[in-house]
């Protein structure tokens, strides 16, 4: 099947999938995006089990050229959407020193504690492209494999928002095709 040159989004977090909170993410992005003349396609919202993560991933992938995700950037058990992504692409997971130093800044500002879990939000994909989270700790990123661009957001709208509008969105007019 050939990949639509629509955008799709993937919301990610069983408090989603159970109505505990409302994925208004991807409803705003989508709106943003046709007010910018680019179509997008399939909005999916998946748990946080790991096998519906890739499996929802790997969908929308194979559908649409590009795929934003939002959430499972945190430092929990359950946050794994680095973990689908880098996997998607056969990538290996790679430490990140300056996005590391953000969380530990950002933390001790806050004079919260730094735990051992913190860590998990400073590795990406090999190959991603990192984006620093100026309202957070999870930094976002994409990653771009010939024609595919898949985009990780964390999910807090007051996170996922302004990086959405402020780097994402540019990237995106930018693209040939959508």
């Amino acid at each position: 099947m050939t990949a639509q040159n629509k955008v799709s989004f993937l919301a990610t977090g069983s408090e989603i999938v159970t109505g505990e909170i409302v994925n208004t993410n991807s409803q705003q992005m989508a709106q943003i995006l046709f007010e910018h003349g680019i179509l997008c396609g399939d909005h999916l919202i998946v748990d946080d089990e790991l096998a519906n993560l890739s499996t929802g991933l790997k969908f929308l992938a194979d559908r649409h050229r590009i795929v934003i995700t939002t959430g499972g950037l945190g430092p929990t058990t359950d946050d794994r959407t680095r973990d689908v992504i880098t996997a998607y692409f056969n990538q290996t997971l790679h430490f990140n020193e300056d996005s590391w130093n953000r969380i530990v800044k950002r933390l001790t500002e806050r004079k919260r504690h730094i735990a051992e879990s913190n860590r998990q939000q400073a590795f990406f994909p090999e190959q991603a492209s990192i984006i620093p989270n100026l309202n957070g700790t999870a930094d976002a990123f994409y990653v771009q494999h010939e024609q595919q661009i898949i985009i990780a957001l964390p999910g807090p709208p007051n996170e996922c928002l302004p990086i959405f509008k402020d780097t994402i969105l540019p990237l995106l007019i930018n693209q040939t095709g959508l």
